[in-house]
């Protein structure tokens, strides 16, 4: 590693140079980059996994961990190199007086390769890193704006999935503004709860009435036009404001659903709700409040969790909601992680299958694995709502195997509030 001459002692833990040291001698580099055609690369780095090992073995073997992070970069740079620690678990490298580009690429892959090894301490554990990258003059021509180029790289990589390396691109930055921009926008749409809901009816083929109506949230943004939560959920829930949201929808369900029981006595409503507010211990009794605030029985009402989040043990609340009355579905079965003895234990009402299947169906192995699908349910005693129908083929072959209840386009697509009633007293089922 490079050695800066400083009056400033090295950082305490990691004896890397400091930050302020690290960002003096970027400086110093980059004036002298400015008379030279040689080029530099600044490396971000960030520990995958580091809170899961301080909240696991506590902080003094992170530390442990952070030591030994700093010796594994430390062997695998140049000694032309500088090697800091940013904070947390976050490292910083400069590569100065690059005539080959390539070499920037080539330790990238380097450290992402020799990362994979475990660390051997007190405890064995697996570190992973994942790097964003800024080159100047290229991508900025001061520490301050090539350190935010590769943060941005960096961001980009966490968001796709870690362990991997990414070079920063004017169009990285342009979709981190609109990011940005849209956090603001969706903060304030709670704020204002300037949401929609929509309403899709399940099916039950063997009488070929509506048996309920999933409610789906949109957003009307004011330019983008009409959002679906794969949009903007995952916003959302990173910015915390998901759970607040889950109040608001169940809230105005039951408002309206008070209001169209005169009409329509049997309605029940299908309502997702996210992992954050399923998680919280209050959440369960909130539920039957809000019910009692709108003299509803419990059956209006069914709860949906999604089988990719990572809520489906939580057996207590489930059985909460059951002893209520308000039964619970798990949505998207087929494309997570769910134990089959969760099944049994968690109490679930219906297995909702997700879409992808059904518009594979034509594929002899979808088949097979919606039949197993199938199968399972039935052992268990499970109800199953098939998702995304769309042809006619699609749901004749869900007649045949006798799937009960289906939902999709060809039988209705989402209806605002106002053409609701209307399709409740309808058979929207195909004979």
């Amino acid at each position: 590693m490079m050695h800066i001459s400083h009056a400033l002692p090295p950082e305490t833990l990691t004896l890397l140079p400091r930050r302020e040291q690290f960002e003096s001698q970027l400086e110093q580099w980059i004036q002298k980059h400015t008379t030279v055609p040689d080029q530099l690369a600044v490396l971000f780095l960030d520990l995958d996994g580091f809170k899961q090992i301080n909240d696991t073995w506590g902080h003094q073997f992170g530390d442990q961990i952070l030591q030994a992070v700093a010796r594994r970069l430390q062997e695998n740079i140049r000694p032309t190199d500088l090697l800091s620690r940013w904070g947390g678990d976050e490292f910083v490298i400069v590569l100065p007086n690059l005539t080959d580009i390539a070499v920037v690429q080539r330790l990238a892959d380097r450290l992402l390769e020799v990362f994979e090894a475990p660390f051997r301490l007190e405890q064995t554990v697996y570190v992973g890193i994942s790097i964003g990258i800024s080159l100047f003059p290229d991508n900025g021509r001061s520490s301050k704006t090539l350190l935010h180029a590769a943060d941005v790289a960096l961001y980009h990589v966490k968001r796709l999935g870690k362990r991997q390396s990414q070079w920063f691109t004017p169009q990285l930055q342009q979709m981190l503004d609109q990011r940005l921009a849209l956090s603001r926008e969706v903060i304030k749409a709670c704020a204002e709860k300037s949401f929609c809901l929509y309403f899709q009816p399940q099916i039950d083929l063997r009488t070929h009435r509506v048996s309920g109506y999933e409610v789906l949230l949109r957003w009307q943004h004011p330019s983008l036009g009409l959002l679906t939560p794969a949009e903007f959920l995952p916003l959302l829930q990173s910015l915390g404001l998901a759970a607040q949201l889950d109040d608001w929808v169940i809230s105005e369900v039951l408002k309206r659903c008070a209001s169209w029981r005169k009409l329509e006595p049997n309605l029940q409503f299908f309502v997702n709700v996210s992992s954050q507010r399923f998680l919280q211990k209050d959440f369960a009794e909130s539920v039957k409040k809000a019910l009692q605030n709108h003299h509803l029985p419990s059956h209006v009402l069914s709860l949906e969790i999604s089988e990719t989040a990572n809520h489906i043990s939580n057996a207590t609340t489930i059985q909460s909601l059951a002893a209520y009355g308000i039964d619970v579905s798990l949505d998207d079965f087929g494309v997570g992680a769910t134990n089959l003895a969760l099944l049994q234990e968690l109490g679930f009402k219906r297995l909702k299958i997700h879409r992808r299947f059904i518009q594979e169906l034509e594929q002899p192995q979808i088949k097979i694995l919606l039949k197993t699908m199938f199968f399972i349910a039935k052992q268990f005693g499970l109800e199953v709502v098939a998702q995304g129908v769309e042809t006619e083929t699609q749901l004749a072959w869900l007649k045949e195997q006798d799937c009960q209840f289906v939902q999709g386009f060809l039988l209705s697509e989402p209806m605002i509030a106002e053409a609701f009633m209307y399709s409740s007293r309808k058979n929207l089922t195909p004979s």
